[in-house]
């Protein structure tokens, strides 16, 4: 069985302006010396990664999404309003940025007969977590990964690079997967966690003005039923699952979308039935797994993403781009655009798809 090294391929010695690094804590020992890191580049090397998105993009209360990107190429251009225009936050009935309708999608399984002409080399594959390895629900904090689900990803762990790339808390999502030796990217890939334990934080100064944002907006939805503001290390998620009242969902999205302008260092995006506040920075989940190819030393590798909502476009097309293979977990009620390759029908369909993945690399190994 061919085992895939994890190494990668970063320095944290000099890290760009804007971020911060982490060392190991007690009990956490990198895997590579320090000499080796020392002479890697680094992560952000390329500036204009950081340029600020509200120098080309606003966005206000006011219009819908528009149905395609309109500038940049980049999916997550397509959530903000060009300058002098406005739009609400990207909602669960947001087109995608591409041109297919999820139901059109022809599944992604089974593996080989679709992909499997493509899979001849090596393999990177990258992971969103709720609603792609768990169901969505109601209460975060319940969207637990199932037992059958962890020994899927332990598996395929053992024959190819895998990593976890998710708009939860990096601590969070890396509890709740509970797999050591992987990546994980948490906050849309602002909180970067590798293989050897170094820890990347891209956005630390934007914590005083997430602080300041989460204060108004519990004050002014904290009475609303069934709300929950939920404050992650580098993002404000406002849930509205629970919500009832439609005039309340409008308040909670018009909040939401108010903050993204008033603060100059936020932008609001959205997903499904969630509004989020994040660091008005050029990165989203695509950045990250472009970060985490060159890494990771796996520029070579051929990507596949795995994601089922909006913000998850990002990633679809950098997949895409670089000819791999991106594959939208559907919802039920959701049949919005997407840039995708292929649909799977729920994270159960997910986890064979992934079954299927490990048992193709396993026996093309082997052979």
């Amino acid at each position: 069985m061919a085992m895939v090294a994890l190494m990668p391929s970063i320095s944290r010695a000099c890290p760009e302006p804007g971020s911060s690094v982490i060392r190991p804590g007690v009990g956490e020992t990198p895997n590579r010396d320090q000499h080796a890191r020392s002479n890697r580049p680094s992560l952000l090397a390329d500036a204009r990664m950081w340029r600020p998105a509200r120098a080309r993009w606003a966005i206000r209360p006011g219009l819908d999404a528009p149905s395609s990107c309109t500038l940049g190429g980049h999916a997550a251009d397509q959530q903000r309003a060009p300058a002098g225009r406005s739009m609400q936050p990207p909602t669960e009935t947001s087109s995608g940025s591409g041109s297919t309708r999820l139901t059109d999608l022809a599944s992604a399984r089974p593996v080989r007969d679709r992909f499997g002409r493509r899979l001849q080399g090596p393999i990177g594959v990258f992971l969103d977590y709720d609603g792609t390895l768990t169901p969505i629900v109601d209460d975060p904090d319940q969207a637990l990964l199932t037992a059958t689900m962890r020994t899927t990803i332990e598996d395929l762990t053992s024959v190819t690079l895998v990593a976890i790339v998710s708009g939860r808390d990096l601590d969070d999502v890396r509890a709740k997967v509970g797999i050591d030796g992987i990546a994980y990217a948490g906050s849309h890939g602002l909180d970067i966690l590798h293989p050897d334990g170094d820890r990347q934080q891209l956005a630390p100064d934007h914590l005083e003005v997430l602080d300041r944002a989460q204060q108004e907006l519990e004050r002014e939805l904290g009475a609303i039923p069934g709300v929950r503001v939920e404050r992650k290390r580098f993002a404000i998620a406002v849930h509205d699952r629970q919500v009832d009242d439609p005039d309340a969902r409008s308040r909670i999205a018009e909040a939401v979308g108010r903050l993204g302008t008033r603060f100059d260092q936020l932008r609001a995006t959205g997903g499904k039935r969630i509004h989020e506040l994040r660091p008005d920075i050029d990165w989203d989940k695509g950045r990250a797994i472009e970060a985490l190819l060159t890494a990771l030393d796996a520029e070579d590798h051929l990507p596949i993403y795995l994601g089922d909502d909006l913000t998850d476009e990002d990633g679809f097309r950098v997949v895409s781009n670089r000819r791999g293979i991106a594959v939208v977990i559907r919802g039920e009620d959701d049949d919005r655009l997407t840039i995708a390759d292929a649909g799977l029908d729920s994270p159960d369909d997910a986890q064979r798809f992934l079954d299927e993945l490990y048992e193709l690399i396993t026996n093309r190994d082997r052979s």
